[in-house]
């Protein structure tokens, strides 16, 4: 057994995983469990600056095989999901499993469609924060503001939604989204409405490159 805490203390949590599944399962932690590494006398690892919300998701991975459903509730007039999609990709990412994170971005993009959900301002801005530049997952943000703006209804919940105040807050505080998202819609065709990033091929944003077996339609 290993001993992992995840989390800054005093909300840091304490996971006590099998090694032998775990090492098999994550590369990452055969390398830091079986090497010659200080957790690997131990058998005990920090993770201060993971979510243990995130990595109990990962440790169910491990165990079962499976990644947990999305769900999603409504909190007054916000959908809010059971756990946070962004954090998950970047512990993925993190533990070197592109499959997984390839798998967590077409369950987001299934479930956005199944239950009408597109990201909130906050979720875009967290996005163009943490996610790499290169990542493309992030242009999947991206490409969401640009259909908000350029293709989505203009019903008066989208607009209180997606307000023009929140929209351009968003761009001013980020000015990196601001460029590439000027970029993007200087190459748009004038006249035509924005397509559903939610409704494109989910291998556009996943880690693989192109002409690469899709390792999540091969589950599917």
């Amino acid at each position: 057994m290993v001993d992992i805490h995840v989390g800054e203390a005093p909300n840091a949590k304490h996971f006590r995983i099998h090694k032998a599944i775990l090492c098999q399962k994550v590369p990452f932690f055969d390398t830091m469990f079986n090497g010659g590494f200080k957790e690997a006398t131990e058998n005990k690892a920090n993770l201060p600056s993971d979510r243990w919300e995130t990595f109990d998701v990962l440790q169910e991975w491990v165990y079962t095989g499976t990644l947990r459903k999305l769900s999603v509730k409504t909190n007054s007039e916000t959908k809010l999901l059971n756990y946070s999609i962004i954090n998950a990709y970047m512990l993925f990412d993190k533990f070197c499993l592109p499959h997984l994170a390839d798998m967590i971005v077409s369950m987001y993009i299934t479930m956005s469609v199944t239950s009408d959900v597109l990201p909130r301002v906050t979720d875009i801005a967290t996005a163009y924060t943490v996610l790499p530049p290169a990542s493309k997952f992030r242009q999947y943000f991206l490409m969401v503001l640009h259909f908000i703006n350029a293709g989505l209804s203009r019903c008066a919940h989208h607009l209180n939604v997606w307000s023009e105040e929140k929209l351009s807050q968003l761009l001013v505080q980020h000015p990196t989204l601001c460029l590439d998202y000027m970029k993007l819609t200087r190459h748009h065709s004038i006249g035509k409405a924005a397509e559903d990033p939610r409704k494109m091929s989910h291998c556009l944003f996943h880690q693989h490159g192109e002409g690469e077996e899709c390792t999540v339609k091969k589950d599917t």
